[in-house]
């Protein structure tokens, strides 16, 4: 791979190809870089047209701009003014009708712009391969002015490096994927490719695994830094509008939900710690604030640590201080209110000492939530986890459900994002997109809907939701007859069991199957409490576990 951020490697020039038809009569004209061509029904026009219609193309080498002196309809859509056009495009003007071709360089032949599916997908091995060797990934997401997203793409495509990857998430929005990168890095890339694509476009970066170790996570972070950027350039306050904060109370229209808060509206009101388990983004972190809500701190500060992202020695002071009460950390902020440790299970062992002897100094000052997906118990078994840490941490524990065992949550859930993310009246959600969001199982929990329903609101824009704006297929999960790839947690413990059973709980069978070795197997039903059942008992159902 390149170290140039930019490939730079020669290429011949583009050409465009207009096809000119009248009536059955067509006419083929080439457009060099640097060339117009004038289509008017004056005697020194390029191309005679009847009527009063007239527009010049105009071809720089990288961009196709239609200029008119009046209406056109290009594409079946009335347009004015100036429109860049791309491979394919069509408009009518007086008595013919143009077709553009553009011609596509040898090298970059075989490369495309991924869809947002192709491109989630990717994004989920990418962050398993940066796991493995601990190497940065950076995710950019670019917001262009409105008609340059197909410029912005065809830059990115004849520019970047050939291990990056290029997805369209909207109209004129992309998303890009550089492995091996830092953000300080992803920055320069980013503002060398603007800068010789000759563009604007507003720019969100998160860098895995320290924003997010899974695709819905690390897609998150860097749409929200693409909002934050948004504030940020704005140069005039923006005109007065409808106010929609960002939902902090689950939703309890599912049986399972509310039943789930009945259960802590007791504990709730103590001071003993409350440990949430469930799948990742499975809304655990909403279900802690209304923990805090409930409790008799919630005038008090609720402070969020995500332990995923504690990659350092200073990053774990930060968080929870080294002693010396230099400068307050996250945890010292929490005093007199709560502090929720998100995914507590990633903490690496590193810095669980560290966290161990500051909470035994908090203890009376601070309520402690903490969340996790998996098994800390066996992790404690395998000495992979602090067995004083687990005893300070677990007082009352209760699992959150999936979002698809909680289906009557959904439609509201997706009625709430799609108001929030509206910039004018939020889009109505279609018949067919219902059916979509109920029939659709999202693997990726709640973190998952709300992405979907943000990219579905760009893709609508003013018009309703539909079906075809929203997910249709969920990640592929890998056969259990070939090599064990599936990246998220949850997917791996669901695959592991059902391999198990079917094979009777002989785990030499089991790991054939999944491709892994026994002792591969092993560590992996200690790592997510999977128990093989007593001896003596036969079944075919999946086996008991402990914790998510």
């Amino acid at each position: 791979m390149s170290t140039d951020p930019l490939n730079t490697e020669h290429r011949s020039p583009l050409s465009v190809f207009v096809v000119i038809q009248r009536g059955t009569d067509v006419d083929i004209h080439t457009l060099a870089p640097s060339s117009s061509l004038r289509l008017a029904s004056a005697p020194a026009s390029d191309v005679s047209v009847a009527g009063d219609a007239s527009a010049t193309l105009r071809w720089d080498g990288d961009t196709l701009n239609l200029e008119t002196d009046g209406p056109v309809v290009v594409n079946g859509k009335p347009s004015r003014g100036q429109t860049v056009l791309a491979q394919g495009d069509e408009f009518a003007l007086g008595d013919v009708h143009v077709a553009i071709g553009i011609s596509s360089h040898s090298l970059s032949a075989s490369r495309r712009a991924l869809t947002h599916d192709e491109f989630r997908h990717r994004v989920w091995e990418e962050l398993a391969r940066a796991l493995r060797v601990g190497r940065p990934t950076s995710l950019v997401m670019l917001r262009a002015r409105q008609g340059e997203g197909r410029a912005l793409a065809n830059a990115a495509l004849h520019l970047m490096r050939a291990g990056d990857l290029i997805g369209n998430y909207a109209p004129d929005e992309l998303e890009l994927l550089l492995p091996d990168t830092e953000r300080a890095r992803a920055v320069q890339v980013v503002d060398r490719l603007l800068q010789r694509a000759d563009l604007q476009a507003r720019t969100g970066i998160a860098v895995g695994t320290k924003d997010g170790q899974n695709a819905d996570r690390l897609i998150y972070a860097a749409r929200c830094a693409l909002r934050r950027s948004k504030r940020k350039s704005a140069s005039v306050p923006p005109a007065p509008a409808r106010h929609v904060s960002r939902r902090l109370e689950p939703v309890s229209s599912d049986p399972v939900t509310q039943a789930l808060l009945a259960s802590l509206e007791g504990p709730a009101q103590t001071d003993s710690p409350i440990m949430l388990h469930g799948e990742p983004n499975a809304g655990k972190g909403v279900f802690a604030r209304w923990i805090h809500q409930q409790s008799s701190r919630s005038s008090g500060p609720f402070v969020v640590i995500r332990c995923a992202s504690i990659d350092s020695l200073d990053a774990a002071w930060h968080a929870f201080g080294d002693g010396r009460d230099a400068e307050p950390s996250l945890l010292a902020n929490a005093r007199a209110g709560t502090v929720f440790f998100d995914e507590i299970g990633d903490l690496r062992p590193p810095y669980h000492p560290i966290l161990t002897g500051r909470l035994r100094d908090e203890v009376g000052k601070i309520r402690i939530l903490s969340s996790t997906h998996r098994a800390l118990t066996a992790l404690v078994e395998r000495r992979a986890f602090d067995s004083q840490l687990a005893e300070l941490l677990q007082g009352h524990d209760t699992e959150v459900a999936p979002l698809r065992n909680r289906p009557a949550d959904i439609l509201p859930l997706a009625r709430s994002y799609a108001e929030e993310y509206a910039e004018g009246d939020p889009p109505l959600l279609s018949a067919g997109a219902v059916a979509r969001l109920y029939s659709y199982p999202w693997p990726g929990n709640v973190l998952e809907l709300r992405n979907a329903l943000e990219r579905a609101v760009r893709l609508a824009g003013q018009r309703s939701i539909l079906a075809e704006h929203l997910p249709s297929e969920p990640l592929p999960a890998t056969s259990l007859d070939g090599a064990l790839k599936v990246h998220v947690d949850s997917v791996e413990r669901d695959a592991i069991t059902k391999a198990l059973a079917d094979c009777n709980h002989n785990q030499t069978h089991a790991a054939k199957r999944l491709g892994i070795s026994r002792r591969s197997l092993i560590y992996k039903m200690e790592k997510y409490g999977l128990k093989r059942p007593p001896r003596g008992q036969t079944t075919t159902a999946r086996p008991t576990s402990v914790g998510p």
